[in-house]
């Protein structure tokens, strides 16, 4: 009789323990469903940039890449023109659209 108490209450704690993998393994998986429809979204529409002593916001449509020069951030526009990006390349590769922006070094964001 004891014995047959032993083999129950293992199986119990033995299904409890498969209840729970098979739980943790659902929750894994609706938030990569939920990372792969959020990745790629931009959170930012535009970027302040510095131009003199003006702050001008500058569309994400119209940035062609950001690059680093010196000690200075700048992002350039498909008309070729350059401004000075208050924040590092790290916090502005965060904030862009992961289909639209990519890493190609330390110094570039195309």
């Amino acid at each position: 009789m004891i014995v047959l108490m032993l083999v129950l209450l293992n199986a119990d704690y033995l299904a409890y323990y498969f209840y729970n993998r098979w739980k943790l393994a659902e929750l894994k998986a609706d938030r990569n469903k939920e990372e792969i429809q959020t990745e790629g979204k931009s959170s930012r529409e535009a970027f302040l940039v510095q131009r003199g002593a003006e702050s001008i916001p500058l569309p994400v449509e119209t940035i062609a890449y950001f690059y680093r020069d010196g000690d200075y951030n700048y992002l350039a526009t498909f008309e070729a023109e350059r401004y000075l990006v208050s924040q590092s390349l790290d916090e502005v590769e965060g904030q862009l659209d992961k289909v639209e922006f990519f890493r190609a070094n330390r110094k570039f964001i195309v």
